[in-house]
C-alpha cells in the first residue's frame, strides 16, 4: 500500500477521484479498527467503494473471493485494468457459506457503510499463518510486485471512472465471473447467465436426442430402449461415485488407525497416491465390471435361444456403443446439475456449464459432422472437446487445494483432517475425471492399467508407513509446515 501511494502521488496525472488509504491491523478481534472508521470518521461519507487486501497466506496470488454487492462496474474494471486477474465467483460462495474460517473488513464495510467493494486474499502458504514465521520475509517477492500491479492499475481505473460521480446510478445487477487459466476474466451478468444455461440445457438435451436417432439406424434400437440403457448407465455412474468416495475414506480410517495422518500436509503430492489414485481405480472398476456383467447377460440370452445376434448384441458388446452411452449419461448427469443450479440460482454453476457446453458441442460434431468418423478419429474429437474443461476444472481445483491444506493445520483437535481430505479430493477427482473415466471400455490392456495403479497405491502406502517421508510436518526454512498446537 506504501509504494502505491508513492507511485500515486509522484504521478503527474491528477485522478478525477480521491483515494483514501485506510491502514488497519494487528487480526483485532470483531474488527474495531474498521468498524470505527466507516461509522465514526468524518471521511466516511464521501466513501463510495472499496478495495479491501487481505491475507490467509504468506504470498502466491491474490485471489479476488468477493465482489459486490451489486454495482457490476466494479467487478467489470476489475476485468479491464487488472493485468494478472485471479477471480471466481465459486471462492466467494465457498467463503460467504462459512466453509472457510474467518471473517474480513469487507463485511464492516458492506454491512455498516451499505457499501460495495473488492476482497482480495493472499492464499498461498497458509503454513506460516498466524505463526512466529507469519513475517515479510517470508512473502515472495514475486508476489508483491504482482500484487502491486495489480492494485494499482485496478486503483487507477477506479479512481478515473465515471460511475463513482453517480454510484447508485450503477447500482443494478450481480455478475458471474471466473478467470480463465489467470489470463482474462470471464463475466456476464446473472440474467445472461440464466439464458446461457437454460440455452445450453436445451441444447444438450437435443444433442442427445441426435444420438438417439443415430443409435435407431446403427444398432436397432428404440428411443425407449435406448433411454432405459441410458438411465442403467447413470446409475452406475452415481454407484462409481459413491463407491470411489467410500474408498476414499477407507483409506482414510486405515492412515488413522496406523496413526499416519496427514502425511499429504507438508508433501500435497501424497494426495494423489493415496486418494487420487483410488478414486481413479474404484470410477474405472465400477464400469468395466457393469460392461462385462451385460456382455455375459447378453451371451447367455444368445447361448439359450441359439441365435448368434441379438438386437440388443452391438449396443453390449462394442466398447464404442457402450462408451457413447455412458458419454451420454455424464452428459444428462452435468445437464442435471446444471438445471439444479439455475433454478436455486448458484453463480458458481458455470462449473456445470463448462462441461455441458462443450460435451453437447462434441456430440452435436460428431452426428452431424462427423458421423462417418470411427475409432481413433472419434477418439480425438471427444478428448479435443472435454480437454478445455478438464484444464479448466483441474486450475480450480489445485487452487482449492493450496488453500484448504494449510488450513487443515489449524482445524483443531482431532482426527477429521485425514477424513475432510480425502472426502474433498475424491469427490473433486471424481467430477475432474467424468468424461474420462469411459475411455477405459476402449482400452485393451486394462489389466495392465490396473496393475500399474494399485501397485503404485500400495507402494506409496509403503514408503509412508515405513519412512520419515509419511511425517506430516516440515521445519526446512524453504518449506516450512510447522505444527500448530491450540492452547
Amino acid at each position: 500500500m506504501l509504494e502505491i501511494l508513492r507511485v500515486l502521488s509522484k504521478s503527474p496525472k491528477i485522478l478525477r477521484h480521491n483515494i483514501i488509504f485506510l491502514f488497519n491491523g494487528g487480526e483485532e478481534n470483531f474488527m474495531p479498527a474498521s468498524h470505527g472508521f466507516i461509522t465514526q470518521h468524518k471521511w466516511a461519507k464521501e466513501v463510495r467503494t472499496f478495495i479491501n487486501l487481505e491475507a490467509c497466506g504468506a504470498g502466491g496470488r491474490e485471489v479476488l473471493f468477493q465482489a459486490g454487492p451489486n454495482h457490476p462496474w466494479i467487478l467489470e474494471t476489475y476485468s479491464e485494468e487488472v493485468p494478472y486477474p485471479y477471480a471466481s465467483s465459486l471462492a466467494q460462495e465457498i467463503f460467504q457459506s462459512g466453509v472457510i474460517p474467518g471473517d474480513t473488513d469487507y463485511r464492516i464495510f458492506r454491512d455498516f457503510g451499505n457499501l460495495s467493494g473488492l476482497d482480495f486474499a493472499w492464499s498461498a502458504n497458509g503454513y506460516v499463518y498466524h505463526t512466529k514465521f507469519d513475517s515479510i520475509e517470508h512473502i515472495p517477492l514475486g508476489s508483491l510486485q504482482r500484487t502491486g500491479d495489480n492494485i494499482l492499475a485496478l486503483a487507477k481505473g477506479m479512481a478515473q471512472g465515471h460511475q463513482l460521480s453517480e454510484v447508485d446510478k450503477y447500482r443494478a445487477g450481480n455478475l458471474v465471473f471466473f478467470d480463465f487459466l489467470g489470463a482474462f476474466v470471464v463475466r456476464w451478468p446473472m440474467v445472461v447467465a440464466d439464458l446461457i444455461n437454460l440455452s445450453t440445457v436445451i441444447f444438450s438435451l437435443f444433442s442427445i436426442n441426435e444420438n438417439v436417432k443415430s443409435a435407431r439406424k446403427t444398432d436397432d434400437l428404440t428411443t425407449r430402449q435406448y433411454f432405459r440403457k441410458l438411465s442403467g448407465c447413470m446409475s452406475i455412474i452415481v454407484a462409481s461415485w459413491i463407491a470411489s468416495i467410500v474408498a476414499a475414506v477407507l483409506v482414510a480410517a486405515c492412515l488413522t488407525a496406523l496413526g499416519r495422518t496427514m502425511s499429504w500436509y507438508a508433501r500435497p503430492f501424497w494426495l494423489f497416491f493415496l486418494y487420487v489414485i483410488p478414486t481413479l481405480l474404484v470410477s474405472m472398476a465400477v464400469l468395466l465390471l457393469h460392461a462385462k456383467y451385460y456382455q455375459k447377460v447378453i451371451l447367455r440370452r444368445c447361448s439359450a435361444r441359439r441365435l448368434t445376434f441379438s438386437p440388443f448384441q452391438d449396443l453390449e458388446l462394442s466398447p464404442w456403443t457402450l462408451f457413447q452411452l455412458y458419454y451420454d449419461a455424464y452428459q444428462l448427469i452435468w445437464t442435471i446439475i446444471l438445471l439444479f443450479g439455475v433454478t436455486v440460482r448458484v453463480r458458481s454453476s458455470f462449473i456445470a456449464l463448462i462441461w455441458v457446453i462443450f460435451g453437447s458441442l462434441g456430440n452435436f460434431l460428431k452426428s452431424k459432422l462427423f458421423g462417418k468418423w470411427r475409432d481413433s478419429k472419434w477418439l480425438l474429437l471427444h478428448i479435443g472437446m472435454v480437454g478445455l474443461p478438464f484444464v479448466q476444472c483441474f486450475y480450480l481445483i489445485i487452487g482449492a487445494l493450496y488453500l484448504f491444506i494449510p488450513i487443515m493445520g489449524r482445524a483443531g483437535a482431532g482426527s477429521h483432517a485425514e477424513l475432510l481430505i480425502a472426502v474433498m479430493v475424491s469427490t473433486l477427482f471424481t467430477f475432474l475425471f467424468s468424461f474420462a473415466v469411459p475411455l477405459i471400455l476402449l482400452v485393451r490392456g486394462v489389466e495392465r492399467i490396473f496393475s500399474l495403479l494399485t501397485g503404485l497405491f500400495l507402494l506409496s502406502v509403503a514408503i509412508l508407513i515405513l519412512t520419515p517421508l509419511g511425517f506430516p510436518y516440515s521445519g526446512e526454512p524453504t518449506s516450512l509446515a510447522p505444527q500448530r498446537f491450540m492452547i
